[in-house]
């Protein structure tokens, strides 16, 4: 099962040599990431970079290298890591966000509010995670699950609004204590407090012994402006010795970024 919460983002160098010092066939495939419908870029990378906003008017998230790069003497600029990857540390999974050059989430609003579907690979999944946040208010959608015998609609799932602390019960952060910068992404406003959350699917919600096809999206909220970031699950329970072998092999190596001053 994923701990919401327990998240590392992680150097592409650091990454790199922890894979590199995995033995090979250590630990069952048990967490998969699965690509989503990207349709908007809400992350500044360069001080040309022009995101949409997070929110309905025009804020967005900074890489780290962007909020180091704007912030004023005596402030820490704090943004998402520069290679968009982090690892959960109770599976070993690395979630990996799609380019800040490009579309890297679904942003759903009262402009843009069409339902999108995730395919997955045809597996039973002990556990989803969607990683998603919300601007201007909190947001809630209805989630499909589609399995190849049907289709389970799940109601009242919550995005919480970016500067929600703490989360909703169960829900936990990928990264929290972010700035963001201001209209189209020009300036740098030192908030430390907007975050990207996780919003677990377990059982008995999800049915571990069906097989599922793909998920459905579709946002029931009228007031919000939703944005996903990722979608990852988990098809068995790694062996403990993988995720002992990647906390040793990354201690020293990452910085964590779970919550930023």
């Amino acid at each position: 099962m994923l701990c919401p919460g327990r998240w590392i983002g992680v150097s592409s160098r650091a990454l790199a040599s922890a894979v590199l010092l995995l033995p090979a066939g250590s630990a069952k495939a048990a967490f998969v990431q699965f690509a989503i419908p990207a349709d908007a870029d809400v992350v500044a990378e360069s001080s040309a970079a022009a995101p949409s906003g997070i929110d309905g008017g025009g804020r967005a998230f900074l890489s780290a290298t962007q909020a180091a790069v704007r912030a004023a003497v005596g402030q820490v600029g704090n943004g998402l890591p520069d290679n968009g990857q982090f690892i959960d540390v109770s599976t070993g999974g690395i979630v990996q966000l799609l380019p800040y050059t490009g579309n890297n989430v679904v942003r759903r609003s009262s402009a843009s509010n069409a339902a999108f579907t995730i395919t997955l690979p045809s597996n039973t999944y002990q556990s989803l995670t969607i990683f998603a946040t919300a601007g201007d208010a909190a947001g809630v959608f209805t989630l499909g699950l589609n399995y190849s015998n049907g289709t389970v609609n799940v109601p009242g799932i919550t995005v919480p609004d970016w500067f929600t602390d703490p989360p909703p019960a169960g829900v936990g952060y990928l990264i929290d204590g972010l700035d963001r910068t201001l209209t189209a992404g020009a300036g740098f406003e030192d908030a430390n407090d907007p975050a990207i959350f996780a919003i677990p699917i377990l059982a008995p919600t999800l049915d571990p012994t069906r097989t599922l096809n793909s998920v459905t999206v579709t946002r029931t909220s009228a007031n919000d402006v939703s944005n996903f970031f990722a979608v990852t699950g988990n098809t068995a329970v790694p062996e403990p010795a993988l995720a002992g072998l990647l906390l040793i092999v990354s201690a020293g190596a990452i910085r964590r970024r779970h919550r930023l001053a």
